[in-house]
């Protein structure tokens, strides 16, 4: 009966022993996983911060370039001759007479 009872004592302090050793390496783990999070977010941030940079860089590159060229607007207005009474307009070009999609048999 001591036996036993040495046995199953032995038995409890190995248990002990094996969950005091993965309770540590689980703390560990945790405290490896939160340092691994901090590290990514501070790269996501220089990520964010070099990426608006560059926009903001590429943006003013844009309009610097753009304000070397004067913008100028004309407005071309275009008359019909229709003295024929059957001028027919096809992309801008004036066809006098029947047009090519009515002389279909």
């Amino acid at each position: 009966m001591e036996r036993i009872t040495n046995d199953t004592k032995d038995v409890e302090f190995e248990m002990n022993n094996n969950m005091e050793a993965t309770n540590k390496l689980l703390l560990e783990m945790v405290q490896n996983q939160k340092e691994n999070n901090e590290n990514l977010i501070k790269v996501l941030k220089i990520t964010i911060i070099c990426f608006t940079l560059l926009f903001i860089t590429l943006v003013t590159g844009f309009f610097v370039y753009e304000s070397q060229f004067e913008t100028l607007q004309t407005v071309t207005t275009q008359e019909a001759d229709t003295n024929g009474g059957n001028a027919i307009i096809n992309g801008g070009d004036f066809n006098y007479g029947e047009s090519e999609s009515s002389n279909v048999e």
